[in-house]
């Protein structure tokens, strides 16, 4: 074959490869987050959402630094038990269910007292 030929194959064939995904995700949350949903094929997203957990879950309750941090991670707890419900790991489902119910501010009974007003 002419050297052009060989070339345009190898051109050919490099464009047709799938592009590499990001080695590690994106520092913001928000970003973070959104990478995590990404993936079309279920074990990837579970696998990217169970890091987001790890990375991004506080161990005291108090180790949250702003609201999207405590939204983010509530709203990456609501994923994970979708996910785990959708792959048949129902242990996972519940634990993640229960610790929802006990750490959601949206439930009543989770809702944080809030200052009272100042008297006028």
């Amino acid at each position: 074959m002419k050297p052009i030929t060989l070339l345009l194959l190898f051109l050919f064939s490099v464009a047709a490869l799938p592009a590499a995904e990001p080695a590690s995700p994106p520092q913001a949350i928000n970003a973070h987050f959104s990478w995590c949903g990404e993936p079309k094929k279920t074990a990837e997203k579970l696998k990217r959402y169970e890091g987001f957990w790890k990375d991004r879950h506080p161990e005291e309750e108090d180790g949250y630094d702003d609201h999207p941090h405590v939204t983010y991670v509530r709203k990456c707890a609501y994923r994970l038990v979708a996910l785990y419900a959708e792959t048949g790991q129902t242990a996972k489902c519940l634990k993640m269910l229960k610790w929802l119910e006990t750490h959601d501010d949206a439930l009543p009974e989770n809702a944080k007292e809030s200052a009272p007003e100042p008297a006028k």
